[in-house]
């Protein structure tokens, strides 16, 4: 990876860490969202690629800013319920069955808001345009791993 490469996906982190808003008008401070990254690591089976693990703790009374992802990303739920919007595109569900195997589940679609609890994942592609939110009384916590271009934010906020 170049340089830059590590500069441009910390602000990427900075971008989607700062995207929070509180649920509620209050006057109080805007939510922080706790960012944990590991990565980027360059695999050698995906040139100019770099994977990232990243844990997000989301505060209740959190939604996430829209926004998007330039590769592939898999998120799972660790705790609390993750309530989730796509704008567009179509977002893959899974979780594990009763026989320990994954089962997956309906996607989720343009226009739908789900919620989901902990130990379910989703897998978004780079044309889906979604947000999360952490609508309960406790944390919310979230494991990603993402599939970028070398150099490429983890998340790029939408216009409002």
């Amino acid at each position: 990876m170049t340089p830059i490469g590590p500069v441009l996906a910390l602000l990427g982190l900075a971008v989607l860490a700062g995207c929070a808003s509180p649920a509620s008008t209050s006057p109080s401070a805007p939510a922080v969202v706790k960012v944990e990254a590991m990565g980027p690591v360059s695999p050698p089976t995906a040139p100019g690629q770099s994977l990232w693990l990243v844990r997000y703790d989301i505060p209740p009374g959190t939604t996430l800013k829209k926004h998007f992802h330039e590769g592939t990303q898999m998120g799972l739920v660790a705790s609390g319920t993750l309530t989730y919007t796509v704008l567009t595109g179509e977002v893959q569900v899974f979780r594990i069955g009763a026989d320990g195997k994954s089962v997956e589940e309906a996607p989720v679609r343009a226009g739908e808001t789900r919620a989901f609890p902990a130990g379910y994942w989703l897998v978004e592609e780079p044309g889906d345009r979604h947000y999360g939110a952490n609508l309960g009384t406790g944390p919310l916590v979230i494991y990603t791993s993402s599939l970028l271009r070398d150099g490429a934010p983890l998340a790029t906020v939408l216009p409002e």
